[in-house]
């Protein structure tokens, strides 16, 4: 199976000046300009900004998604390691990933995303990625992956205010 790593952009960068490289690409979502000779692996850059709908020049759109597909499905067998980038490395590039993990059939560890309370996958990210990459699944799956996100980020709230 390969490795599927959610990091934020400017780790990223440190992380490919410090780990060997090889068999590694990255997969990155970003609102802005990012130095691509910075990184020195194969690797795809889409430009949107971290909104859940479609909103005309700012969200992701189909076009992006088809492109991030054949980059994915293009991924040679060798490669052992996926790089999953944003900024913060929460919301995009986590849908991202989950996508990924439901490419590779992988349901548990695509689920455990958002079942995470640091993570707060996209979905509109997520179902885009997924149609793109003729992933199938069920809306009511989808719903219970977004509930289950909410019920992981309460839990995450109350046990904090419990510590307090």
């Amino acid at each position: 199976m390969v490795e599927i790593r959610i990091v934020p952009i400017k780790k990223l960068y440190s992380i490919l000046k410090e780990t060997s490289i090889d068999n590694s690409v990255a997969i990155i979502a970003s609102s802005e300009e990012i130095d691509s000779q910075r990184i020195p692996i194969p690797h795809i850059v889409e430009y949107f900004d971290d909104i859940d709908r479609e909103i005309c020049g700012r969200s992701m759109t189909l076009e992006q998604a088809s492109r991030y597909a054949q980059f994915i499905i293009g991924i040679d067998k060798s490669v052992s390691r996926i790089y999953c980038c944003c900024q913060s490395a929460q919301s995009r590039s986590a849908a991202i990933a989950s996508a990924l993990y439901k490419y590779y059939g992988d349901n548990t560890l695509a689920y455990s995303i958002w079942k995470d309370p640091i993570y707060s996958p996209n979905p509109y990210v997520f179902l885009l990625l997924c149609e793109a990459l003729g992933v199938s699944f069920e809306y009511v799956e989808f719903d219970a992956l977004i509930e289950a996100n909410r019920q992981a980020l309460r839990k995450a709230i109350q046990h904090s205010r419990n510590k307090t």
